[in-house]
């Protein structure tokens, strides 16, 4: 004997995948440091914001425009890493950006741009180890 049902099987339905809603905005983090900020480093970033921008000893017909930025060395430190503070150089709004992004002055292979960096940043050590010296005597 075969019994049948009085009330048909209710057929499966799909559920229907809400919008993503944020409850939150997500918050930027600061990069992360290879090592630490030491005291040293405080007081080169603070001796690079008062020197002129390196686009104007350099770069022929630059005119600097915004506050001078301390641009810092990447070399092999991955995304969201930023390597120490004494390996920064001093550069306008403007040539920081280009450096940053590779256009105008820096439209060149990337080993270039890296010569330039190091170039420039032998000499801002060179001036900051002489005003320090001069600072003592």
């Amino acid at each position: 004997m075969m019994y049948t049902r009085a009330v048909p099987k209710p057929e499966s339905r799909e559920k229907q995948a809400k919008p993503l809603s944020r409850k939150a905005w997500i918050r930027r983090k600061d990069p992360r440091r290879l090592k630490k900020q030491s005291p040293a480093d405080r007081r080169y970033l603070a001796f690079l914001h008062t020197q002129p921008c390196m686009g104007a000893e350099c770069i022929p017909g630059h005119v600097c425009s915004g506050p001078i930025e301390a641009s810092h060395y990447r070399d092999m430190t991955g995304l969201g890493l930023k390597s120490s503070d004494t390996t920064c150089i001093p550069l306008c709004q403007s040539l920081h950006r280009d450096y940053d992004q590779g256009r105008g002055y820096f439209a060149v292979p990337l080993s270039d741009r890296k010569l330039f960096h190091v170039s420039q940043q032998l000499k801002m050590k060179i001036r900051f180890e002489l005003e320090e010296l001069a600072s003592i005597f």
